[in-house]
């Protein structure tokens, strides 16, 4: 699975969430304003990144490497984790997809559902394969590709859905930061991670294999979801709430492949305090 974002669009992000222009990064960097447009619009210059990234509070050395696509997660999924990569092209964007994640603990049928990416049969029909049940549904956030499709499948499985109280969403019953919610071996812990969206919420797991966090837009593989009018709250929750989680935990993200804490406060150039690759 390719990664939801590029060096362009971390540096865009960053750029965007706070507030600086080609100006602002040429008199920051003290690099020529052309070189600076040129790497806003994708156009790569190694030395020139390299002395933008302090600027964007952007760790050098992991924005080269995700430049250069040395890096990539690549984690399988442990056992008792099924995701699903849909397709969902919007204007402009024909190329866009998004995840969906089947969750449930080794030798329990009950199933928790997170998102539905507008493909509702093609997850009706792995619960069958795998002979599962929906024991509940849940949503990261609602924008549309994690909404869609998601009535339909409410219906085929009779289950309840829950939904971040910050989000509402018709028929749902909301959660919110700090409730917990167990089903069997399962427990699922609410999380703020809003930015991205109102009330984008993660979802910390316990009870399978290996401890899993449905991170929704809230953070990528290398990257973060876009929140321009709140960039570094954003980011801080993702600190506090996500990366402050065992190093072992598996993140699930709305788009791109699943990483890890560990992997994420290392090479995620968002996050220059953690390390560095």
């Amino acid at each position: 699975m390719n990664l939801e974002d590029n060096w362009d669009d971390v540096v865009g992000k960053a750029a965007r969430g706070l507030g600086k222009n080609a100006g602002t990064l040429a008199a920051e960097s003290g690099l020529d304003r052309q070189k600076i447009a040129a790497l806003l619009e994708g156009r790569l210059d190694e030395e020139s990144l390299l002395r933008v990234a302090p600027a964007l509070r952007l760790d050098p050395a992991s924005l080269l490497a995700l430049a250069r696509g040395e890096y990539h997660p690549r984690l399988s999924p442990p056992e008792g984790l099924i995701p699903f990569d849909f397709p969902f092209p919007v204007p402009g964007y024909a190329e866009m997809r998004v995840n969906a994640y089947l969750v449930h603990a080794s030798g329990d049928p009950d199933t928790l559902v997170f998102d539905c990416g507008g493909r509702p049969a093609a997850i009706a029909a792995a619960l069958r394969d795998h002979h599962l049940r929906a024991a509940a549904l849940f949503l990261t956030h609602t924008h549309r590709d994690h909404t869609a499709g998601i009535d339909v499948l409410r219906e085929d499985t009779g289950a309840t859905l829950y939904t971040p109280a910050g989000e509402p969403y018709p028929g749902a019953t909301p959660v919110s930061p700090g409730d917990t919610l167990s089903f069997g071996p399962l427990k699922v812990s609410v999380r703020d991670t809003s930015g991205h969206s109102p009330g984008g919420t993660t979802y910390v797991i316990d009870g399978a294999a290996q401890p899993l966090a449905i991170v929704g837009d809230a953070l990528f593989a290398g990257s973060a979801g876009g929140a321009p009018n709140n960039w570094e709250d954003a980011l801080d929750r993702i600190r506090k709430q996500i990366l402050s989680l065992p190093d072992s935990t598996i993140l699930c993200p709305g788009h791109g492949p699943i990483t890890s804490v560990a992997r994420e406060k290392k090479q995620n150039p968002l996050f220059p305090e953690t390390g560095s690759c």
